[in-house]
């Protein structure tokens, strides 16, 4: 009669193949359990001085009917033009366009009345 089972090598080999996929997946636990604090802060929403500024101050954000997607481009974070001509005008030449959209969906997805 043939034996047909691996050869102990091979069964070492895939008893460490198993302990390295379930090490690897205890440590993705870990890191989402130890992370998920930081993301409950989203349930209690309030606007902070950078937002009041960047989302609720932010024509590109709340004004859609104004503000088109080269306005986007032209402007700061903040909602000043990057290039003023007239001296008044202040901006720190922030340019993050994608994140001013991310504003601008999250404003049209979850209107909020107050602002």
């Amino acid at each position: 009669m043939m034996d047909f089972s691996p050869p102990p090598v091979a069964k070492a080999e895939s008893d460490n193949r198993r302990l390295r996929r379930l090490v690897h997946c205890y440590s993705d636990v870990i890191i989402i359990l130890l992370t998920l604090p930081f993301y409950s802060s989203v349930a209690f929403y309030d606007t902070y001085i950078d937002e009041g500024f960047a989302v609720t101050r932010n024509a590109d954000v709340t004004d859609t009917s104004r503000s088109t997607f080269y306005n986007v481009l032209t402007n700061d974070f903040w909602g000043q033009y990057l290039w003023p001509t007239d001296g008044i005008h202040w901006t720190h030449k922030s340019f993050r366009p994608l994140v001013t959209w991310s504003f601008r969906w999250s404003y049209l997805m979850f209107p909020d009345p107050d602002m």
